[in-house]
């Protein structure tokens, strides 16, 4: 399985040596977040050496932007842009939603990709990246687009509400956790390909 290390403290991730030794970041917040030139930068080391950063939006709050979810969907645009990647973030979407093919590493394959209920999230537009998701609330830019010193991967998934139990679908079996799972299974594979930072042995869930 994974090891995982939980870090609630934005400002505690500055430097190279507070990312090396992970296979892939996590970073999610709710709401009235905007990353550090220090924080970026120290994630950007990380793309440098080949891990991959999953990056968590929010839902479009309209005019309200520039504060609260959108200070957030900023963030993560700012991020993206900065290691080359071409990144907006538009209206909100709902309903269902299934992963694209090229994503189906498991759990989620091509004989188990249900339609799952789409929390309230953001629809992303790219020129260089590719979507994850069929409603291209989900995205991704690995090193053959990226800035030239980049070897990793940076992903884009906008609203985190899909990993909560109030969406039961995603939760069967219970505690199954689909998309989740299917992202981080998708970043270790991407880590292991881009010459990662660590030593791997790998283990899906």
């Amino acid at each position: 399985g994974y090891t995982v290390t939980v870090e609630t403290n934005a400002s505690n991730i500055t430097e190279w040596s507070d990312v090396n030794q992970y296979e892939q970041i996590w970073d999610i917040y709710w709401m009235s977040h905007t990353k550090s030139t220090a924080q970026k930068n120290a994630y950007e080391d990380f793309l440098q050496a080949g891990g991959s950063l999953y990056l968590g939006g929010e839902l479009n709050n309209g005019s309200n932007s520039g504060s609260s979810y959108n200070q957030v969907n900023d963030s993560v645009e700012d991020m993206i842009q900065q290691v080359g990647g071409n990144f907006s973030y538009g209206t909100t979407q709902g309903g269902t939603v299934t992963f694209n093919s090229d994503y189906l590493v498991g759990p989620l394959t091509s004989s188990n990709n249900p339609a799952f209920q789409e929390p309230s999230a953001s629809q992303i537009t790219t020129t260089d990246g590719s979507y994850m998701m069929s409603n291209n609330t989900a995205a991704e830019w690995g090193p053959n687009v990226l800035n030239t010193n980049i070897q990793g991967t940076v992903m884009a998934r906008m609203d985190f509400n899909y990993l909560m139990h109030n969406y039961p679908n995603n939760e069967s079996p219970t505690g199954g956790n689909q998309q989740g799972l299917t992202f981080m299974n998708w970043l270790a594979q991407e880590s292991e390909n881009n010459a990662g930072i660590t030593t791997y042995d790998t283990e899906y869930l």
